[in-house]
């Protein structure tokens, strides 16, 4: 019945227009905001209105609006659609609440948002949708404060990590050098770290299994890495572009769910050898817990 799959609103009780001159569509679910019509730079999105919990940004609601410069969204918010804040040019601040139930950032979100210099990430988002932080090219700060949280976040491309536009990483405010994937994820997902410029070196426990394409693409300070022989599948190009990187692998060999590609700039790989190999070739061992070469 509905084969264009266009927006169902149940409960549907009326439009309001709050004093800031944010209009909303409210429903038994809730309020979405659906526009903004105001002259106000900074903008404070309530957590209620008329009695009704507002939990959506709605699709294009604040798109190529050039007089903000902030936006407060509350905790009550769970989704932000997609272009919601998109060609925001002037836009400088995003503030979400400390208990942020945020799930969802939707496609070309912020895309060209040129102003925007830093993003903090809730702990509760899950998904970001393609190009969602694309050509914001002032955005050179992220913050978080939950690793686990961040390394679970499905990224749709690229642009929907706004680490791509060579923004460095900070946890719990301390910029992110050493990186130390917690133990417990199972998969480094795609485009997890890409462009994330500040990281050093990494640490992944023996929990992970897989790392997605495009995991670390141009992590151009990442120096070393020890994948565990837990890993048995890389995507292609999750080290592309990492021009520094020597790659250790505790396998022995390349695993069969390896991609073809996944070392596509041809990294020095090294295999791990308890003892000294009898042939020749790139092999190491620990020796005091500390990576040797043979």
């Amino acid at each position: 019945w509905n084969s264009s799959n266009s927006p169902v609103y149940w409960g549907f009780v009326g439009y309001v227009t709050d004093n800031q001159g944010i209009n909303y569509l409210v429903s038994a679910n809730g309020a979405i905001v659906l526009s903004y019509n105001g002259n106000q730079a900074s903008v404070v999105i309530p957590a209620e209105i008329d009695g009704y919990a507002v939990t959506e940004v709605g699709n294009n609601a604040f798109k190529n609006n050039n007089t903000i410069t902030s936006v407060t969204i509350p905790d009550s918010v769970t989704k932000i659609g997609d272009y919601a804040f998109e060609n925001c040019y002037n836009l400088a601040n995003v503030t979400f609440g400390e208990n942020s139930q945020l799930e969802g950032i939707g496609a070309c979100a912020f895309r060209g948002c040129g102003n925007l210099a830093s993003i903090s990430i809730p702990d509760s988002v899950t998904r970001i949708g393609g190009e969602a932080f694309y050509d914001c090219n002032s955005l050179d700060s992220v913050y978080i404060t939950n690793l686990t949280a961040w390394c679970n976040i499905s990224f749709n491309d690229y642009g929907s990590n706004p680490l791509c536009n060579y923004a460095d990483l900070y946890l719990n405010g301390a910029k992110v050098a050493n990186l130390e994937i917690p133990t417990g994820i199972t998969k480094i997902k795609s485009y997890a770290f890409y462009y994330c410029d500040n990281i050093t070196s990494v640490t992944i426990p023996d929990s992970v299994t897989s790392i997605g394409d495009h995991a670390f693409y141009n992590c151009n300070k990442l120096t070393s890495i020890v994948i565990p022989d837990s890993v048995t599948s890389i995507d292609y190009s999750a080290f592309s572009a990492c021009y520094k990187l020597t790659i250790y692998c505790e396998a022995t060999n390349q695993p069969n769910g390896w991609d073809y590609d996944w070392n596509s700039n041809n990294r020095p790989v090294y295999w791990y050898s308890e003892t000294q190999p009898a042939t020749t070739g790139n092999w190491w061992h620990y020796v005091d817990g500390v990576v040797t070469k043979w």
